[in-house]
């Protein structure tokens, strides 16, 4: 039994040190292959919302900080705990529609320069988690909204490899190719339980995260072929985007 739970904690680790840029304790023995931690996505994505969460609450609620401002410290609170990983991969991804061909588009996506498209696109993802957030009153509920919108989009990154080939042989997209349904069924159970927690809301929003990100995955297929890391990056931050608006609505 301390065997299996030591596995299933190494794999949860695993999946910490790829999706944020929080000190992860060093083992022994190596990480798992990405495919065997990718169940956990969903988990490190609600520990995220977790923090945030109780981060509002401090702020409005013990600080005495209007929700606005208290928003925009969770977002970046956010930025800072993925290294902005998400959020380069969407203004990459937006940048690659200003190329005409597939191979201009994927060149587009290794520049480190980020043009109009990808300004704006970044622009609009941190404006709505910010109204979402502000719209959220603090307490557990907006937490569990939180949580729940951030496991969920944590476990649409795994659809896309799931479904999709590589656009490219090498960088973090390939690194995820291994993913398969067996996996996607193991990190189905931790995204339900958490969404269940918001109740219908919950639902709603994995609805519609489900659907941007076969939105972006059919983007994706038509005009490079395949996935990237950047790709992946834009299936989070769409989905993030499209589960916080449906939890703020009715």
């Amino acid at each position: 039994m301390m065997g299996w739970l030591s596995d299933r904690f190494r794999e949860i680790a695993a999946a910490a040190m790829v999706l944020t840029r929080l000190p992860i304790l060093h083992f022994e023995h190596s990480f798992p292959a990405m495919a065997s931690a990718a169940w956990a996505f969903p988990l490190v994505g609600g520990m995220l919302g977790l923090l945030i969460g109780c981060l509002q609450i401090m702020l409005i609620d013990l600080c005495g900080m209007p929700p606005w401002p208290a928003a925009v410290i969770c977002v970046a609170l956010g930025v800072i705990m993925t290294g902005a990983l998400h959020e380069d991969g969407l203004a990459d991804f937006t940048d690659a529609a200003g190329g005409h061909t597939t191979e201009k588009k994927l060149m587009i996506m290794r520049d480190s320069r980020i043009g109009s498209f990808g300004a704006v696109s970044l622009m609009l993802s941190l404006m709505i988690r910010t109204a979402c957030i502000a719209s959220l009153p603090p307490d557990g509920d907006a937490m569990v909204a939180i949580i729940s919108s951030m496991a969920i989009s944590r476990f649409c990154i795994l659809l896309i490899p799931c479904f999709m080939h590589s656009a490219r042989p090498e960088g973090s997209g390939a690194m995820m190719a291994g993913i398969g349904l067996v996996q996607l069924a193991m990190a189905a159970i931790p995204t339900v339980v958490l969404a269940s927690l918001a109740g219908i809301h919950g639902w709603l929003a994995f609805l519609t995260a489900l659907l941007s990100t076969w939105l972006v995955g059919r983007h994706a297929r038509r005009t490079l072929g395949g996935f990237t890391g950047d790709v992946l990056g834009a299936t989070e931050q769409c989905a993030v985007c499209a589960a916080f608006l449906t939890m703020v609505c009715g």
